[in-house]
């Protein structure tokens, strides 16, 4: 016993100074990645260091799995357990799945952590299958962000689970390990073979065993029935080959070891028609590739890939209704069906498109406003070389020049007494009490309510904070005057600034005046806040007539202000 106590000892000192020099090199990043070598990781680490700054991102990577390979690189550090590993200097922690209970244990007894830091890229099998006690529920309701591939997982996620208020949801999804390059390798070297090719199931799974039994009314036709055995539930393999071989004979194969991307592309590449018949979320990057090669893909309509499938913009089939089917029906897949899939599955496989979605999670504008509001109060709202005791005559300068152009382009009908006003990212306040003097209501919204909550209180004017998608709760044809100042710079996804100006017009009435000042110097864009000249402003509210009225200087950088009806 004693010397088993001191090995335990010697053990956990081993630890500590290890997790200690690991501690030093953690306070240089931004981003921590915790994970295990899954076949997924390495092909996201490579992605990762490929299209971000790896000087930002760490990954912390368990060894896991012998026929998986490791994640490569000078930001890539192998640990054993991370218990006693520091967070707190850190910007955001990835939390690469939950498989991992090591996690679960870290995030409930760091619940600062889990609650102001940590991120959890759900993968599928960790939110469905998930324990269900007390600590996990606890740690899958309070991260600070989820991440998913598929929206149906939020829906999910919500219905299982009281998560937080304040959560922040991100839609990103790994690179898939095959390339296109490799997707057109396979299709110049393919030879078809002469029989229908169907596949079940992506891995290992006891869902196979009930669809052998649903496609054994084919057993004679000229099909191949294969699957993939390699990998996750392997309790159920031996029952899977033993189904197979009795019901279709040599007409049934399978592969027990893991292929290497190029090989897997090419054994996609055969299939006619692939059935997923998992009752959850799982497979997206392989509904891709199959999509990509034109098969026949059938997915549990009740599962979120499907309808995420559709909704952007593929057809998929239910494979709930395969056993009414007949063998006709079921293999038949139209040309333009295919075409329009491959089509719209190929972005999925590029740098690009993953890029655009990470950057999201990685550099959230929303987040980093909010984070500064909460730093430097009103002063977070004006450029930070002012100083505080400036800030007030900053305000009337401003207000001042505001007033001159908006008395100018609103007439009598416009003014006082039926006006109703909208303030476009009020911030806390600054320009309300002008804008109260001159509509009968105003209506200011910011989607931080930090800075809301330090904004004046007038009779005449109601706060709102702005939702997601930057939802204005408003109706539509209801405001007389759009009055933005200094906020739509701070929008730089162009996805959510689309979405920004088309709420403007759609609360709009017929003839409102929209008021538009914005930053126009000629810089550089930094990385949450973008500069747009007066030329673009214009082009995004079209078919509004937003033009240049008059120009002023802050801290040397110029100052648009732009009107139009």
């Amino acid at each position: 016993m004693e010397v088993k106590f001191i090995q335990r000892l010697i053990t956990k000192y081993k630890e500590k100074r290890k997790a200690k020099g690991i501690n030093k090199i953690i306070k240089r990043y931004r981003f921590i990645h915790i994970m295990f070598n899954d076949k997924f990781c390495k092909p996201f680490v490579d992605f990762l260091n490929r299209n971000f700054d790896a000087k930002e991102h760490l990954v912390l990577c368990k060894r896991w799995f012998d026929e998986f390979p490791f994640p490569q690189g000078e930001n890539v550090i192998e640990i054993k357990m991370f218990r006693y590993l520091n967070f707190k200097r850190v910007e955001k922690v990835f939390f690469h799945s939950l498989f991992d209970h090591e996690s679960i244990k870290y995030l409930y007894k760091h619940k600062d952590i889990l609650k102001e830091k940590a991120y959890w890229q759900i993968w599928g099998g960790d939110l469905y299958n998930a324990p269900r006690d007390e600590k996990n529920d606890f740690v899958r309701e309070n991260f600070r962000g989820y991440i998913t591939d598929v929206d149906g997982d939020r829906t999910v996620l919500e219905k299982r689970y009281a998560t937080r208020k304040n959560k922040k949801f991100y839609h990103a999804t790994y690179t898939f390990p095959v390339t296109l390059d490799m997707i057109d390798k396979a299709k110049n070297s393919l030879k078809k073979r002469n029989a229908t090719i169907i596949q079940i199931n992506n891995s290992c799974d006891d869902s196979t065993l009930e669809m052998l039994d649903i496609l054994s009314k084919f057993r004679d036709e000229n099909i191949i029935i294969k699957t993939i055995l390699s990998y996750a539930k392997l309790e159920f393999k031996e029952q899977i080959i033993d189904k197979g071989n009795a019901i279709f004979g040599d007409k049934f194969e399978f592969i027990e070891t893991i292929l290497s991307p190029q090989e897997y592309a090419k054994y996609v590449s055969e299939n006619d028609v692939l059935v997923y018949n998992q009752n959850r979320q799982q497979g997206l990057g392989n509904s891709f590739l199959a999509l990509a090669f034109g098969t026949k893909l059938y997915i549990r309509s009740e599962i979120s890939t499907y309808d995420y499938l559709i909704s952007n913009g593929n057809k998929v089939f239910d494979s709930t209704k395969i056993a009414q089917m007949g063998f006709a029906e079921f293999i038949a897949i139209d040309k333009e069906t295919k075409q329009n899939n491959i089509q719209n599955s190929s972005k999925f496989f590029s740098d690009e498109y993953a890029k655009n979605l990470f950057e999201k999670v990685f550099n959230d504008s929303l987040e980093y406003w909010q984070n500064r509001a909460k730093k430097h109060g009103k002063h977070s709202v004006y450029n930070m070389a002012h100083p505080l005791n400036e800030l007030e005559s900053v305000d009337k300068y401003q207000e001042q020049i505001y007033s001159n152009v908006l008395k100018k382009h609103l007439d009598d009908n416009g003014g006082g007494q039926k006006l109703v006003a909208l303030d476009f990212g009020c911030g806390p306040g600054r320009f309300e009490p002008m804008l109260s003097k001159i509509a009968h209501k105003v209506y200011a919204t910011d989607p931080i309510s930090t800075l809301i909550e330090l904004a004046p209180k007038i009779d005449n004017v109601e706060y709102l904070l702005l939702g997601e998608n930057e939802k204005i709760a408003l109706p539509s044809d209801s405001v007389d005057l759009v009055f933005v100042s200094l906020a739509l710079g701070g929008i730089v996804d162009k996805s959510q600034l689309k979405m920004a100006i088309d709420e403007l017009k759609r609360v709009a009435k017929q003839n409102a005046l929209f008021f538009i000042v914005e930053n126009t110097a000629k810089q550089d864009n930094q990385k949450y806040w973008h500069y747009k000249s007066a030329e673009d402003y214009a082009s995004l509210f079209k078919p509004i007539e937003l033009k240049l009225e008059t120009t002023y200087e802050d801290i040397n950088e110029e100052i648009s202000i732009m009107v139009g009806r």
